[in-house]
């Protein structure tokens, strides 16, 4: 399972190919979004299990089809900063 967070705003798309779910990874909870004009920071409650090391950020302009646009490769990481996004246009996120 996957943890996601739907938001409306902007953004721009990635070239990365999406990843696959695995329903043996915790949901990531309690992700609150922080908007501003021009990006979105993401923050999420610490997965703190043995078998996590980090997070992938994937968005989507239609919830349909997600690209990943970054890796972090620290599980006590819990924010992440999306920039460079275009006022007015919803964008979908998975963590």
């Amino acid at each position: 399972m996957i943890g996601s967070i739907i938001l409306a705003i902007t953004g721009c798309s990635t070239n990365n190919p999406p990843l696959k779910s695995s329903l043996n990874v915790p949901a990531v909870s309690k992700v609150t979004p922080l908007i501003d004009r021009n990006s979105i920071a993401l923050e999420w409650s610490l997965v703190d299990k043995p078998n996590i090391v980090g997070y992938y950020i994937q968005r989507s302009e239609d919830a349909k089809k997600y690209k990943t646009i970054a890796k972090i490769e620290d599980k006590y990481v819990t924010h992440y900063t999306d920039t460079n996004l275009k006022p007015n246009k919803k964008y979908f996120y998975k963590i």
